[in-house]
């Protein structure tokens, strides 16, 4: 049997060469702090060379290499299942820490809360304004904020936090893990390609008695969806497919035809809102946006 070790710091990657090695220096310097800890990347068949490039110049890391593109869950599942640590952090490659010395300091307030099992922190955009890091599960409304733009209505008085705080669920950008949750409820469910395994999981985990938390004033930038950019309206589409899974898990398993048509409506009119307000300025995204509206529109893939 392996020896455990203290913690397993989990990247999936795709095609991240330009980005990725920041936070895998601030991670060199977290492995300084926490000699007892492991760095795992994951690379979904990159083509820029990415795994190239953790191979030659950071040799500390874990790497392993998917020949297909497995999606995030499957591809971070295969890592957690080759990892050792008692906790499990995964981060997005797309990542930058703001305070590195901080972070040994939230793992060992971790350990010390009793009853949580899935733990966060407060992520902002790189020009500093904030993401969702933790929030109650979602339902029609908060979906249509969230879509048509008024989640800075909607959702200001939950995101605006400080010290810890529970949540239903919180992004898998930054999610540090027990491991004794994904004994008990196993791992991301196969069923999501990208986006949505986050929530599902947590759903998972509350309904085996694991509380969630955010730290709320450690602080994580993420420069979001800079992957997605590079295939978005297939992104959009599965972030709208996972979304209508884990709406209707959440309704005991399905949604009346009036409501999946409702929630469908409101996914896709979000991406031509976003798409129309781009198109002056930014035409080729803006395209991405309509085609992927209009793809949700008729009906994402098993949804």
């Amino acid at each position: 049997m392996r020896q455990r070790q203290y913690l397993s710091v989990i990247i999936v990657s795709w095609n991240s060469r330009d980005y990725l090695p920041t936070l895998l220096h601030q991670l060199r310097e977290v492995t300084s702090l926490l000699p007892d800890a492991e760095v795992m990347v994951i690379d979904n068949a990159s083509e820029d060379g990415t795994p190239e490039l953790v191979r030659s110049e950071f040799p500390w890391v874990t790497l392993l290499q998917s020949n297909t593109n497995l999606g995030y869950g499957a591809a971070a599942n295969r890592a957690i299942e080759t990892s050792r640590g008692r906790f499990v952090l995964l981060l997005n490659p797309d990542m930058e820490l703001r305070n590195v010395a901080e972070l040994p300091h939230v793992l060992r307030q971790a350990e010390r809360t009793e009853g949580f099992g899935v733990f966060g922190c407060t992520l902002v955009y790189g020009d500093g304004s904030l993401q969702s890091s933790g929030e109650r599960f979602p339902s029609l409304a908060s979906i249509a904020a969230t879509y048509l733009g008024f989640s800075h209505l909607w959702r200001r008085w939950s995101r605006v936090r400080s010290g810890f705080y529970e949540v239903d669920w919180l992004s898998g950008a930054f999610m540090l893990v027990r491991r004794a949750v994904f004994e008990q409820v196993g791992l991301f469910s196969p069923h999501f390609f990208m986006y949505g395994e986050d929530l599902e999981f947590c759903a998972r985990a509350k309904r085996a008695g694991w509380r969630i938390g955010v730290f709320g004033d450690y602080v994580v930038t993420h420069f979001h969806s800079r992957g997605a950019q590079k295939s978005l309206a297939r992104m959009l589409v599965h972030s709208a497919r996972g979304t209508m899974r884990n709406v209707a898990a959440l309704h005991g398993g399905s949604l009346s035809f009036s409501r999946r048509l409702l929630l469908r409506f409101i996914l896709s009119m979000g991406a031509i809102l976003r798409g129309l307000a781009r198109l002056p300025h930014h035409p080729r995204i803006a395209m991405e946006f309509l085609a992927a509206g209009t793809q949700i529109l008729k009906g994402p893939e098993a949804d």
